[in-house]
């Protein structure tokens, strides 16, 4: 069975990883598999609004902030990585979508979910820093960073230039 092209979208929360995976799926094109879904497609292309290398960011985030111990922090960063391992799993392409603390607090405010109540800037600038560092440090090869405060993908115009790098980058990754 030939593999799927797979992109992850990845990045803080509020930032717009969602949206976009809703938008590339508008486009006919793309398959999106949600964080809250469980069933890997089969189809040709697929995008993901959580990248399975979240769990080693959040982890250390975990960690840093005192909220796991040492022995699960790496019970959870080996599991992560023997999981990446059994399946493979490398992404054709990591979108991260960055944010500043400031604009990411405005959006989780507006969409006021119940779980992101207690959310603080300083647990935002501790979460971009994890993130900035993460990616980094681990993912040097096909990467698209987009400054997300300065774009609003609901514009059309937006989206297209987006889009248009998406189709670029992953071209250069497949005749790689």
């Amino acid at each position: 069975m030939k593999q799927p092209i797979v992109i992850d979208i990845t990045g803080p929360m509020a930032v717009g990883k969602t949206t976009l995976a809703k938008l590339l799926e508008k486009r006919k094109e793309w398959f999106p598999i949600y964080s809250d879904d469980l069933v890997f497609s089969n189809r040709d292309r697929v995008c993901s609004d959580y990248s399975l290398y979240e769990s080693e960011i959040y982890s250390e985030f975990m960690y840093k902030n005192k909220w796991l111990n040492k022995e699960e922090y790496f019970t959870i960063k080996n599991l992560t990585k023997s999981i990446l391992a059994e399946f493979d799993y490398e992404p054709n392409l990591v979108i991260y979508l960055r944010c500043c603390s400031e604009e990411l607090l405005w959006r989780i405010n507006k969409r006021d979910h119940s779980f992101e109540k207690n959310v603080n800037s300083e647990y935002i600038r501790s979460l971009i820093e994890i993130f900035d560092d993460y990616i980094k440090n681990s993912i040097q090869d096909h990467i698209i960073q987009i400054q997300g405060d300065s774009i609003n993908f609901l514009y059309k115009r937006a989206f297209d230039k987006v889009y248009g790098e998406i189709i670029s980058t992953l071209e250069v990754v497949e005749h790689a």
